[in-house]
């Protein structure tokens, strides 16, 4: 997530937006609403801390007292006062229980986040773009079969990554992956795949990871009929409620033909971040883009 506006300047426009509010009719319900609206962003901003999922119930509890109905009442205002504000919406993760708070704003360069972030970051895309060309859905033990040909071990500290099985529950908690229970042919057990989750599908351009992959791997995007309709908005593919295993181990092999290319790449984007600090990684992605203009 790109990194915030000053708090200074945050709390400035919410002030000016709270007179502004003053100023409308002085009436006691306005005074009341502008006052519940204000509670309900501070219970939210506090409550989606480290992008943790929130359950609806405590934001009422915490924000209203209880009072569930005015909740819904109040929902839009409070969405758009976090939009103006901060930068963030609020999207519901499953209807009426749990919501998240999604950035509105345009992701960052690489180079332009701290080590922590690319590190999970670099991760976290890893893990999109193999599901992105898996056409969405993979089940988690082939997933980390793929991960464990680039080096990354499930119960094992990575020299990057650190615990890459923690961090992977860290991108569930966050609501950047799911868990789903799919049926597959022939198989009695139902499978536990992964999918993008509702905060990936709002906040990772789909188009800007199919991009990234076939840069990598100099595919022309197009290539991939399905991933490049979907990835430029054409189409959004319902999440098949059964599948046959054929499809899971075939599928798009654009991955797997180019194992040994994505971990280079991986190692790559490891290496730049050990060793370029935050201005020289800026300052060399700019040169980059310079020279590829030239």
């Amino acid at each position: 997530m790109p990194p915030r506006r000053p708090q200074s300047q945050s709390q400035s426009q919410l002030q000016t937006s709270q007179e502004n509010q003053s100023s409308s009719p002085d009436s006691q319900a306005t005074q009341n609403n502008t006052h519940l609206i204000n509670q309900l962003v501070k219970a939210i901003l506090n409550l989606s801390c480290n992008k943790a999922i929130m359950k609806r119930a405590d934001i009422i509890k915490m924000a209203l007292k209880g009072n569930g109905r005015m909740f819904g009442k109040l929902f839009n205002e409070v969405n758009d006062l976090l939009k103006e504000v901060y930068g963030y919406e609020l999207i519901e993760v499953d209807k009426n229980k749990n919501l998240i708070l999604c950035s509105t704003i345009a992701p960052a360069s690489m180079f332009d986040l701290n080590e922590n972030y690319r590190k999970s970051y670099t991760f976290l895309y890893l893990i999109l773009g193999y599901i992105f060309m898996k056409s969405g859905s993979v089940p988690e033990t082939l997933l980390w079969e793929f991960l464990q040909k680039v080096g990354i071990v499930r119960g094992e500290d990575h020299p990057y990554y650190g615990e890459p099985e923690k961090l992977f529950e860290t991108f569930l908690k966050q609501a950047y992956l799911a868990r789903t229970k799919q049926t597959i042919e022939s198989f009695n057990d139902d499978f536990i795949c992964i999918t993008w989750g509702v905060r990936a599908q709002h906040e990772v351009s789909k188009k800007q990871v199919l991009d990234s992959l076939c840069t990598t791997m100099n595919r022309n995007p197009m290539d991939f009929k399905s991933q490049y309709i979907e990835a430029e908005g054409l189409v959004s593919p319902p999440l098949p409620e059964s599948t046959s295993f054929s499809e899971y181990v075939g599928g798009s092999d654009f991955v797997e033909e180019h194992v040994e290319t994505v971990q280079n790449t991986v190692e790559m984007l490891e290496d730049s971040a050990q060793f370029f600090g935050d201005d020289e990684a800026i300052e060399a992605s700019e040169a980059s883009e310079s020279n590829e203009n030239l």
